[in-house]
């Protein structure tokens, strides 16, 4: 961030409280840089977990990741989550509860804050679809190469919670 997104001013580095931070000599303020959120939706099938792969030209590609993604300015969280749903697999979902958040520290210049819901297949034709180019139902033996350390932790705690078939 090198400009103030209310006036355009270049931005300066300043501390405040013990902080280093932008900060807009024009408005006065700090400038913060805040993680993204994202939703990813856990659906379990006789105690399979459907998993995406990720596809060329994604981040991580190759790799198989919790269906999920970003949540869009001004768009509640759970149609978020049945939005990038329908996109990735095609399956209309109905989000159940909050199972775990947590901060993904993967990746330092898109940090993010990931909320995983349980979710419920109300509709729909499983497919790989949007930014993916497989999709499947896995086992905790069967779970291959994952794109994200915290879906690794979701995957343990399913299984831990009994939710997850072990092999």
């Amino acid at each position: 961030m090198n400009y103030c997104d209310a006036c355009g001013t270049r931005l300066l580095q300043r501390m405040c409280g013990e902080t280093l931070r932008a900060y807009c000599p024009q408005c006065r303020t700090p400038k913060y840089r805040n993680p993204m959120a994202a939703v990813a939706g856990i659906v379990l099938q006789e105690g399979r977990l459907l998993l995406v792969r990720r596809a060329a030209g994604q981040t991580y590609a190759g790799k198989w990741c919790i269906p999920c993604g970003h949540i869009e300015w001004g768009e509640d969280i759970r149609a978020a989550l049945v939005r990038e749903m329908q996109e990735e697999t095609g399956l209309t979902v109905r989000p159940q509860r909050v199972y775990n958040v947590y901060s993904n520290f993967h990746a330092a210049h898109a940090l993010s804050v990931g909320c995983w819901f349980l979710c419920d297949v109300v509709a729909g034709r499983l497919h790989a679809a949007d930014d993916a180019d497989d999709v499947r139902y896995v086992t905790r033996a069967e779970v291959p190469a994952l794109a994200f350390p915290t879906d690794e932790w979701i995957i343990d705690e399913l299984a831990a919670d009994g939710l997850l078939r072990r092999g």
